[in-house]
């Protein structure tokens, strides 16, 4: 059987959460593998859920980018006027990496 696709998902709010639900119901095909959250308390809440080890949790986007990486893909779950910088750096320091923005449905492109 193929291995779960990895996801590290930027902001611990609402919208990761609801997104990250999907690896609660299917763990066979996705599995969190990290949060970057400036907020410490929304950053331990979201990793506490989702079973995600702290050594895999960042403050910021340029520890998270530094290799190597831990996942195989991304959701930008930042608001809005945030998700510019971490679709930039990303695409500067990873090119491996899939970016999820908005719709968990492309995702089935990785699973």
């Amino acid at each position: 059987m193929k291995r779960p696709v990895t996801i590290v998902a930027t902001g611990a709010g609402n919208r990761a959460s609801k997104y990250l639900e999907y690896a609660v119901r299917h763990p066979e095909r996705l599995r969190p593998a990290g949060v970057v959250e400036p907020n410490p308390l929304r950053r331990k809440a979201l990793a506490d859920k989702f079973g995600i080890d702290p050594e895999h949790c960042f403050a910021g986007y340029n520890r998270f980018f530094e290799p190597p990486q831990t996942a195989d893909a991304v959701l930008i779950a930042t608001p809005e006027n945030e998700r510019f910088k971490p679709c930039i750096q990303g695409e500067e320091n990873v090119k491996q990496l899939s970016f999820l923005s908005e719709n968990i449905a492309h995702l089935n492109r990785l699973l």
